[in-house]
């Protein structure tokens, strides 16, 4: 499983390879801690989380101050005093929180997949996690390099 964050010219700055057995909540620490750090290094800042409803953790919506969280949650989701995500619950229930959170820009993400299963396949070659990384990362590096190029 390969989990990104996109910056503003579409690339992915941060990726998780998982086996199949890790949830996709776990791994949302360190993606916004990786996209956190690369975004200071050009002197900016991650301002918003979109994610679905595989990140809709209280964990998740906890995450540092300052950054939205713009998660999906689950259709069994109550109202619990976790401030953040009360805030989405009750928008959903108005129908408003998609168009006010920019929550309709997965698409971005959900393309990104898309051109990366039409290049490479849905499948990897090595067998090994660790080349199993190696791999994946050469081949997000490559699409970020036809990004940059098109940028």
């Amino acid at each position: 499983m390969i989990q990104r964050k996109l910056d503003s010219n579409k690339q992915v700055v941060s990726v998780e390879v998982t086996n199949e057995k890790t949830h996709d909540s776990q791994k949302a620490d360190p993606l916004i801690k990786t996209a956190r750090q690369k975004a200071k290094e050009k002197c900016k800042r991650v301002e918003k989380v979109i994610a679905d409803i595989r990140y809709d953790t209280h964990r998740t919506f906890r995450h540092e101050r300052g950054i939205e969280p713009c998660i999906l949650p689950r259709s069994s989701a109550r109202i619990s005093g976790n401030t953040a995500r009360d805030k989405v619950i009750r928008l959903i229930s108005k129908r408003a929180w998609k168009e006010a959170s920019g929550y309709g820009k997965r698409w971005l993400v959900e393309s990104f997949f898309s051109v990366f299963k039409r290049w490479f396949g849905e499948y990897v070659s090595h067998m090994k996690i660790e080349n199993i990384r190696k791999e994946v990362m050469f081949k997000v590096w490559i699409i970020n390099l036809f990004l940059g190029l098109g940028g």
